[in-house]
This record gives structure tokens, sequence and C-alpha cells, in this order.
């Protein structure tokens, strides 16, 4: 009789396991990034990743717990792509600026990526918080240099993840008219003049610099 190699089998069992939690998070992926907008369920994302929707809880315990993992590398993704250009400014504005301009300029190009990062926003707050970390690092940098017009920084950063999120959002699909009551509000009616990343990058730093 053939000697079982355990350890062997062992191998194969974590990597058949690591390979399907990947299709499932790029099913997940694919399913908020979808051009026509629907609900994302266990359901959804299982059917997407053409597995059995028990196999879902062999490796995430809920779709929070799935979001939560899908939110934390799409974060990763983006500060990968962001900070080395952003380090570059020595001035925190321009720091900031830059760094819009070039998310910007990526999700024009990639629409999927665009939804992905709108609806990720909305519905992963590991996303939401993370938008927000660098930006209030160089806001509070602006603000103790007496250059933040804006009252606060916090009000600063949810303007400009607005803007980010609002500019994404309008890749997407024609947003409806908004005024400006609020900051989101203040920023969708900047892009509703139609410019482009340069050029809101340095609308946004009128806004808070003036």
């Amino acid at each position: 009789m053939a000697r079982v190699n355990l350890e062997r089998r062992a191998e194969i069992g974590l990597a058949k396991r690591a390979r399907t939690r990947a299709a499932i998070l790029k099913a997940a992926r694919a399913c908020y990034a979808a051009a026509e907008a629907m609900p994302v369920t266990v359901e959804a994302v299982m059917q997407a990743a053409e597995l059995a929707k028990g196999t879902f809880y062999v490796h995430f315990e809920d779709l929070a717990a799935l979001e939560a993992e899908l939110g934390a590398a799409l974060v990763q993704e983006l500060e990968e792509r962001l900070q080395p250009a952003r380090l570059a400014a020595n001035h925190p504005l321009p720091r900031l600026a830059t760094a819009v301009t070039i998310l910007l300029r990526a999700l024009a190009g990639a629409p999927a990526q665009a939804r992905l990062v709108v609806r990720a926003a909305a519905a992963m707050p590991e996303v939401r918080s993370g938008m927000r970390t660098h930006l209030r690092q160089d806001l509070a940098d602006a603000h103790a240099a007496g250059l933040l017009a804006l009252p606060s920084v916090e009000l600063a950063a949810r303007l400009v993840a607005a803007l980010c999120v609002e500019a994404a959002l309008r890749r997407c699909r024609t947003i409806a008219t908004l005024y400006a009551t609020t900051a989101s509000g203040a920023v969708a009616r900047l892009l509703e003049l139609g410019i482009n990343a340069s050029s809101v990058s340095d609308s946004l730093l009128g806004v808070l610099g003036q």
C-alpha cells in the first residue's frame, strides 16, 4: 500500500482553500463593480464565484467579514498607488492635490474600478476610514500652518473624501443636481462644471485655502 504523505496532503488542502477564498473575494469585487447596481448578498457573491453558498461560511463568518477583508485590500491598493507621488511633495496642500489627481485620473480610465470605489466607500467603513487617514494628516499639517480656511480638519477630510467619491460616481453615471448645502453638495457643484482631474485639484486647493 502506498504511503500517504500527510504533509503534502495538508499543503494541497491549504492551497485549495486559498484559491477558493481568493475566488470569493474576486467575485465580491465583480459584484461591487458591476455596471448594473444590485444588492450585494452572499447569494450574489457565490453565484458569481460559481460556488455553493455553504462554501462561503467555510471562509467568512458573514458578509460583513468579507467586506472588511475586501475593504482592507482596497485601501492597501489605493495607498500603494498614491503614497509615492504624494510623499514627494513637501507642502501639505500640493501633497493632497497630488493624491486626488492621481486617484481621479486612475478612476476616469477604469469605470469598473470607479464603481468599486464608490460602492465600497458607501458600504465598507474600512474604506471610508482608510481614505481619511492620510487626508487628516495632510489637512492637520495645513491647519497648523494656517493654510486651512475650513473650521475643522474633520470637515475638510469629509469634503475631500466626498470629492473623490462624487467624482468617481460621476464617472459611473450622471448624477442628479445637488445643492451646496452640505460639504458633499459643495463638492458635487464643483464637479458639475465638468472640470478634469487636475482642475478639480486646483479647485480643491482654492476651497481649502481661500
